[in-house]
């Protein structure tokens, strides 16, 4: 359209004898500057549409942008838990085995203990029954 424009212009200003502008003229006058100033608005119309559309691509990117990385974060979030599950999962195994460990000694050391206490108390039986018998000796020879 801008070189239609400017086509008619320099044919108008390069042609041997101006143009007149009588009884007529102005509406000539009229649509040339129409079509000029229509060339104007749609050239900066589009390039209206062309830097709104840039920005909204512009947008639409930091959008993805935005999107991605919150997805990578979620991502990570969840990485991060499941490492935590499994690093509490391996801490209560830890914990059983220990427990068992604990349990399994005392199992191995508690009929040691059961015995020693039986002996002990055989022991201090004996020693109850000879001093019983001691004392019946003792009386007996008194009378």
């Amino acid at each position: 359209m801008k070189k239609l424009i400017l086509t008619v212009l320099s044919l108008a200003l390069l042609s041997p004898h101006f143009a007149s502008c009588r009884h007529g003229g102005a509406a000539v006058a009229g649509a040339f500057g129409g079509l000029a100033l229509g060339t104007m608005l749609g050239t900066a119309a589009a390039n209206s549409n062309n830097s709104s559309r840039a920005e909204r691509e512009a947008i639409r990117a930091q959008d993805r942008a935005d999107q991605l990385q919150r997805e990578q974060q979620q991502d990570r979030l969840d990485q991060l838990r499941r490492e935590l599950d499994q690093q509490n999962k391996d801490r209560q195994m830890q914990e059983q085995k220990l427990i068992q460990e604990q349990l399994m000694q005392k199992q191995q050391t508690q009929p040691v203990s059961d015995t020693m206490v039986m002996m002990l108390m055989f022991v201090a039986l004996l020693l109850f029954f000879a001093v019983v018998g001691l004392s019946i000796l003792v009386l007996r020879k008194r009378k």
